[in-house]
């Protein structure tokens, strides 16, 4: 008769030494998929704001800014300095479009006025930001016109383009072109109605 092999259980038996490796390498992996899953959400919020729309173009465009000298300039001399350079530029090679304006969408101004919509101080008074720019503003940076028209070259008279977002917020119920806001200073009347651009950052 053939001796059968007796098999006898055993217990198997895990070093201190080797539990603390298994440790080491659980704690390595666990950092690993931390660090990628950071280096994830790093990668998706720089590549976000490439995905914002703006509502204004942005490439192809060279700004920059022109000051005159305190005490020395008067507005009505930096504004002819200002046209000047406008149809200097608007000649040059590759050029399209030039224009100029107190400042550019997206970085946000700070100058705000409080408008009563209507023409009168009775009206209910808003507060907004404003920007003086050139006629050849919203074609330069590709700003779409909904209704009206843009502003025109000065003419004594004080002519606003409003965007989207105001006249739904103010002026629902209203026809937008044409209605007067009034400011203690001065008069405007809304000639058109534009796109929105994103004012206070991309």
């Amino acid at each position: 008769r053939r001796n059968s092999p007796i098999f006898r259980g055993s217990r198997a038996q895990v070093s201190p030494r080797h539990s603390l490796q298994w440790l080491f390498v659980g704690m390595q992996v666990a950092f690993s998929v931390a660090l990628l899953t950071t280096a994830g959400v790093l990668l998706r919020s720089i590549e976000e704001p490439a995905r914002v729309e703006p509502g204004f173009e942005r490439e192809r465009v060279l700004t920059f800014r022109v000051s005159g000298a305190l005490g020395e300039d008067t507005s009505e001399r930096i504004v002819q300095r200002i046209n000047r350079t406008l149809d200097e530029l608007e000649v040059l090679p590759g050029v399209e479009s030039a224009t100029t304006s107190l400042s550019m969408p997206g970085v946000g101004q700070g100058n705000q006025l409080e408008f009563a919509v209507g023409g009168t101080n009775t009206e209910p008074r808003v507060v907004a930001e404003w920007r003086a720019v050139a006629p050849s503003y919203f074609d330069t940076l590709q700003i779409p016109l909904l209704r009206g028209e843009p502003c025109r070259a000065a003419d004594g008279a004080t002519e606003l383009v409003v965007n989207r977002t105001s006249v739904d917020r103010y002026l629902a119920g209203r026809s937008a072109v044409g209605t007067e806001l009034f400011e203690r200073v001065f008069r405007g009347r809304i000639v058109g109605v534009v796109g929105d651009t994103r004012e206070l950052g991309i």
